[in-house]
Formats: structure tokens, sequence, C-alpha cells
């Protein structure tokens, strides 16, 4: 299904990063996931998004009733590379602030593709060089 539609990848962190929300709290809101979701359909014709999260029932329940979605739950930590190399297929991606999700996006070789990437990596500094210059970061 990823080869054969306009797929977009979406990568929700939760996990430790809950614990952690003096760092990365308030960065990834599902307000981020909405607005990007918005964007895609808007610069993308039969978008069709892909789900990806260490949090799955989260992503269910805030995105059960959008369109156009599927939940890739296949993998779980020992065999999360494949979700890693299934995102990185994906013709376009909304990314989280995670390694995991910067990788996918990185190794993406779709030309014309579209990555959101948020606009802040963690609440303690504010390096943006680690994202790439074509990566749309409006939100």
């Amino acid at each position: 299904m990823i080869e054969k539609t306009n797929s977009v990848a979406i990568h929700v962190r939760r996990g430790d990063y809950l614990i952690a929300r003096d760092m990365y709290g308030g960065i990834c809101t599902e307000n981020y996931y909405i607005d990007s979701m918005e964007y895609m359909k808007q610069h993308i014709r039969n978008v069709h998004f892909f789900v990806f999260s260490d949090d799955m029932e989260w992503c269910r329940f805030f995105l059960d009733k959008k369109e156009n979605v599927t939940f890739v739950d296949i993998n779980d930590e020992d065999t999360g590379c494949f979700d890693l190399i299934l995102m990185s297929k994906c013709q376009n991606m909304i990314m989280a602030n995670s390694s995991f999700s910067w990788w996918a996006a990185w190794l993406n070789k779709y030309e014309g593709k579209i990555i959101i990437a948020p606009k802040r990596w963690n609440n303690h500094t504010n390096d943006t060089n680690i994202f790439c210059a074509e990566w749309v970061r409006p939100y």
C-alpha cells in the first residue's frame, strides 16, 4: 500500500517523552499533527496516511475518525527497525522530534517529497541545524 498510494508517514513518539515533558513536551502536539495532515491534504492529491508510534492506542483514539489512515502496528521494540524502513519508503512524512523520525526522513529518496518537521527539537536548545533546509517547519 505504501508504494501504491500517495503515502505520508506520520511518526508519533510518546513513551519516554511523556516522562521528560520539560525536555520534549509541547512540541508535537495534537494540533501539530492535525495542522500537518491538513497541509499534506492541501499539497498532495489522494493522500494516504500511515501511522507509526510507540503508543498506537493513543493514535487510534486521536486519529481513528480521520480518513485514509492506516495504523502500522505490526512491529514492536525488537522489530522496530522495520518501521524505520517502512517510514522511509513513504513518499512524504510528518516527523516527531525524534532521531527515529529524523533518520526515516533523511533516508527518504523521493524527489519532491514533503517532510514536515516540528519547529523545535527540544525545549532546552534552539538548535535548528538538525533540520534539512528543504523540510517544512511551519508549526
